[in-house]
């Protein structure tokens, strides 16, 4: 394989693997959108008012990015409408942990998982990906890069995660 092949097998599987956390995302809250509404209202940011459209404007969005991403179309303008989607989400869960408040998430749709820095550090991650993402696919890539492409898609999103719960494994095995 050469080198301009493995740059866009690379390139194809990062994009893939933001196209799936968008898409498990969107899924999530599109099976429970009164626990998304009532989540992006515990922020307290935006009136209470416009906490629904909010809702399904971030639904949308993230449903048409999970699009963009998988498919490779229209990547020239979903990464930076990604990048400042992750931003605001930062800003409010910033701003709410300034608040010294630990509420809902939301992120996929559950209510379990409060915010914290863990939550900080993700949307880091991904906004990482998805600039690593644009830089490795300075042109379209051709297709979707196939199976390898995909099972390196999975492999960062697994390691990813293993990342983020790297504190947890440590506290397990301190003897």
């Amino acid at each position: 394989m050469d080198g301009s092949l493995e740059l866009t097998a690379l390139a194809t599987a990062v994009r893939l693997a933001i196209g799936l956390v968008f898409l498990r995302s969107a899924l999530a809250k599109a099976r429970r959108p009164l626990a998304f509404v009532q989540a992006v209202q515990g922020y307290a940011i935006l009136p209470p008012a416009m906490a629904g459209p909010a809702a399904i404007g971030i639904l949308g969005l993230e449903g048409g990015l999970a699009f963009v991403f998988l498919s490779g179309w229209g990547f020239q303008w979903g990464w930076p409408v990604a990048l400042g989607l992750l931003g605001i989400f930062m800003l409010a869960v910033g701003i709410n942990l300034r608040r010294g408040r630990r509420i809902p998430c939301g992120c996929f749709g559950t209510t379990d998982e409060r915010i914290s820095l863990r939550t900080m550090a993700r949307l880091a991650l991904l906004e990482g990906a998805i600039l690593v993402a644009r830089i490795l696919m300075l042109e379209e890539p051709p297709g979707w890069g196939g199976w390898p492409a995909l099972f390196l898609a999975v492999f960062l999103l697994l390691s990813g995660m293993w990342l983020l719960d790297l504190p947890i494994w440590i506290r397990l095995f301190r003897v």
